[in-house]
């Protein structure tokens, strides 16, 4: 198997160099990973409210770039399989978390690529550094820095206001170009009551409280983000940093909110929203999948030498596929994609479970 999986590795198709315009090598990078935020909330009105208004105007802004379409790949590890897949460039385990069963692993990542151009790099969490095994992923991953335990001692529902502004300060102190990631908490499972009472929201008529609930918990992000960004507006910050802002995995699905017994791939959409970037706006009707993000960032911060790009795409490349695959199987996109495209993208969970088991960057 390792045979296999080594052969598929040094076998991968030399990927086409993309060189975007205006790429400032000594930004630093903010990466907002959004506890459940799936597409679909993204500009949706209910009645007259916005469920994300302060998000809907970053969208309008000519320096955004806006991808709809990113297939969650997440499995068994949720949460930490997000941090997996966006910071190596690889797909989680077949079975079981791999921040609990490789958490001593070697990886390449964002942050070590980074790390060539003397980056400092931090991970923010609201939990314990032991929740989805935080203190050791961190390490594996190349942060230098693990900020835990930031939602402090209120209740989940304010643990994004607290990890954004406990973050502020320590990011105003840090030496720059810096990467830094924050992973929200508040819109957490499950959504049993309302964590705001002071919204119109209450009112309108939904498929039940659970979906009323979510998107209430989703304005609240929306308006922890918006306090987030102005501050780092307030402090300096905003113009030397490119924000980006994505959902973790799917959790309440687009036939949820409609009503729909079966699940579309297309509903288990989450977004990729790039801020402040060096690019014009642009928005893309292809499919990616999360597993596009780490070569995508890779391009975006200017690491054209590092020497692990990832089994995914750069969204940036006019020759991206269009076709992900869910974790079940279900795929979107695909329409005019070749058969060996497919194929490739799919063997990629395969390959990537047999590295990871096998430890294979450890080398």
């Amino acid at each position: 198997m390792l045979r296999y999986a080594r052969n598929f590795v040094e076998q991968l198709p030399k990927k086409k160099e993309v060189i975007l315009p205006n790429v400032v090598i000594s930004r630093n990078l903010v990466l907002i990973l959004v506890e459940s935020l799936q597409s679909w909330p993204v500009g949706l009105r209910v009645g007259t409210n916005d469920i994300t208004p302060y998000i809907n105007g970053l969208l309008d802004d000519t320096t955004t770039v806006y991808f709809s379409r990113v297939m969650s790949q997440v499995k068994d590890g949720r949460s930490s399989d997000a941090q997996l897949i966006i910071n190596t460039g690889l797909l989680p385990l077949a079975t079981g978390a791999a921040s609990s069963l490789c958490a001593t692993n070697t990886f390449p990542s964002i942050a070590f690529a980074l790390k060539e151009k003397s980056d400092v790099s931090a991970s923010f969490i609201c939990d314990d550094k032991t929740y989805w095994n935080q203190g050791a992923t961190t390490v594996a991953y190349g942060f230098d820095y693990l900020y835990d335990r930031l939602q402090g001692d209120g209740e989940r529902k304010v643990a994004d206001e607290n990890l954004f502004s406990k973050s502020l300060p320590i990011l105003k102190g840090m030496k720059q170009p810096f990467y830094a990631q924050l992973v929200t908490l508040s819109s957490h499972e499950p959504y049993v009551k309302p964590i705001m009472f002071d919204i119109p929201l209450l009112n309108e008529n939904f498929e039940s409280d659970e979906v009323r609930n979510y998107l209430i918990a989703v304005r609240y992000v929306d308006r922890c983000i918006a306090g987030f960004i102005e501050g780092l507006k307030k402090e300096g910050l905003y113009d030397n940093s490119i924000i980006v802002i994505i959902g973790d995995h799917e959790q309440m699905t687009f036939n949820t909110y409609e009503g729909r017994e079966q699940v579309k791939a297309e509903d288990c959409f989450v977004p990729f929203i790039i801020v402040n970037s060096p690019l014009t706006s642009r928005h893309t009707n292809k499919v990616c999948g999360q597993i596009d993000i780490y070569p995508s960032l890779l391009n975006l911060m200017g690491c054209f030498d590092y020497s692990w790009r990832g089994f995914g795409e750069s969204v940036f490349s006019d020759e991206i596929s269009d076709y992900a695959a869910f974790r079940t199987g279900i795929s979107a996109g695909g329409i005019n994609v070749p058969d060996s495209v497919k194929k490739y993208r799919d063997e990629c969970w395969k390959v990537s479970d047999i590295l990871l088991r096998m430890n294979y960057f450890n080398k």
